[in-house]
């Protein structure tokens, strides 16, 4: 196993961005690669975008990259961005959502040729970065086989319309951050920051949408949001797996939700 923490020069965000990544490249010395159909195919991708107001270190101080990226035969890549929700926010220099759907994967395929096919690919997420894999899935079709959402923060409902100088129950940040990140408030849910407007768009043009995975717990805040997205997607005719689960907004849920996730995504290899 190889671990990598790289440092690249973004062109996208004007800055250096930094991510870890988990290669299962030492078979010699992988018992996890014996009697197991994942090590019969080429290494597959899979991108974990991190939550709100963290970085990369919680997925890996709190769950389990080396043993995804062993068991499944994965390079597990995970970046670390910053409370953007994974959006390009024109005027502030940061198109994070740019980065992550474009040029990290551009930089993934010409560096260690990964990452070529939407098939070898993944995005998957929690809470801000459930969001954040639902919309870049949606956004970049054609690099992404499928999107894994576990406890998605689907806001985008939660904070249509949202006034300065109200926090409004059930959300985390005032207007002011709302207002940078999403932008129009009063038009959130008809831009293309809101996931609805981009399976619309995919419809009406009649291209194909990535593959969709959603897990939320029972006693999750998150929930409601989730199945009102779910309940689109239905009326929409859109494919959408979710499964239901025990649990809260915590890495208890997340730990035990990822493994079905990274299977489902695989198809059993």
């Amino acid at each position: 196993m190889s671990i990598l923490e790289i440092k690249m020069r973004s062109g996208v965000m004007m800055r250096p961005m930094e991510f870890a990544m988990f290669l299962p490249d030492d078979q010699a010395f992988n018992f996890s690669a014996q009697n197991n159909p994942c090590y019969d195919r080429p290494m597959k991708t899979l991108i974990i975008l991190h939550g709100y107001t963290v970085d990369n270190y919680e997925w890996m101080s709190y769950s389990t990259p080396y043993e995804l990226a062993l068991r499944y035969n994965l390079a597990v890549v995970i970046p670390s961005t910053d409370s953007s929700f994974y959006l390009d926010r024109p005027g502030t220099g940061n198109k994070v959502g740019s980065f992550v759907g474009k040029e990290l994967i551009e930089y993934l395929r010409r560096t260690f040729g990964l990452a070529k096919t939407p098939e070898d690919t993944i995005i998957s997420g929690y809470s801000m970065g459930g969001f954040g894999a639902i919309h870049t899935a949606l956004a970049y079709p054609e690099t992404f086989g499928c999107a894994l959402g576990l406890s998605s923060a689907l806001i985008v409902y939660d904070i249509a319309g949202m006034k300065p100088g109200i926090q409004q129950e059930g959300v985390l940040a005032d207007y002011d951050y709302y207002r940078e990140v999403f932008g129009d408030l009063d038009k959130v849910t008809e831009s293309e920051n809101n996931p609805e407007v981009l399976v619309s768009k995919l419809l009406a043009e009649g291209k194909k949408i990535p593959r969709l995975y959603m897990t939320c717990g029972d006693n999750d805040f998150l929930l409601q949001t989730n199945k009102r997205f779910l309940a689109f997607l239905e009326e929409k005719k859109v494919p959408v797996t979710f499964v239901p689960g025990e649990g809260v907004h915590d890495f208890v849920f997340w730990n035990k939700a990822i493994g079905p996730a990274v299977e489902w995504a695989l198809g059993g290899k």
